[in-house]
């Protein structure tokens, strides 16, 4: 008797058990964007990479934004996580926030995928992480208050800081961990000086540019 070469259909899974189902279908979902791109991801391509039905992936997500808008939830969750676990015992200010930094850059480099999906979002017309239309409703705002906290505390133990100027030393640090992650996530090779060696090097020089901010120095302004 011949031997059917047919393929067997790519099995799906059971219905039910949509707790687990969700992270399952976010991890597909990331594999396929970060593979083919979001513009040509179609949410039928979602459900066969994730093995369930296309009426089936609809019961969970209305759509391939509503997807993405998921993943940059979970992955900012993740990332607020992973700075605070690696600073939970750290008491001195200029440690604490090194670690923080790192831990940040540590984070990016071993999830790329989510970081790229995450932190490109604005591209496809996702509410922008920091940006939202109420400041209560910022995903990843607990990530930023706790880069905030550990910036006043090096410039002001005493807690009388100026909130003005702490934001902008907050943002302009995130700017700098932002773009040294992302380089190093996306640009071959970089830094050729090696990553701790560069990243040393922008740690020294953000904790000197908060520094000027200390009670008693001449901080830099324009």
């Amino acid at each position: 008797m011949k031997e059917s070469t047919s393929k067997a259909p790519k099995s799906r899974k059971p219905r039910g058990d949509g707790h687990e189902r969700i992270p399952e279908i976010l991890a597909a979902a990331q594999r396929v964007f970060s593979r083919e791109g979001f513009a040509k991801t179609t949410m039928r391509r979602v459900a066969s990479e994730a093995g369930v039905s296309p009426a089936g992936l609809y019961l969970y997500f209305s759509s391939k934004e509503a997807i993405l808008v998921a993943i940059r939830d979970q992955t900012f969750a993740d990332l607020h996580k992973y700075t605070r676990d690696a600073v939970i015992d750290v008491v001195d200010a200029e440690q604490r926030l090194r670690k923080h930094l790192t831990a940040y850059l540590r984070y990016a480099t071993t999830n790329p995928d989510s970081y790229r999906l995450t932190m490109r979002s604005q591209l496809i017309r996702t509410p922008r992480a920091g940006r939202p239309a109420s400041a209560r409703e910022a995903i990843g705002r607990e990530a930023f208050n706790d880069l905030l906290d550990d910036i006043a505390d090096l410039i002001h133990p005493d807690e009388s800081h100026d909130e003005n100027i702490t934001h902008e030393l907050a943002e302009t640090t995130w700017a700098i961990i932002h773009g040294l992650s992302s380089l190093a996530i996306d640009v071959p090779d970089f830094p050729t000086s090696g990553i701790d060696n560069c990243l040393n090097q922008a740690l020294n020089m953000i904790i000197a540019g908060i520094r000027s901010h200390e009670p008693g120095r001449s901080g830099i302004r324009t």
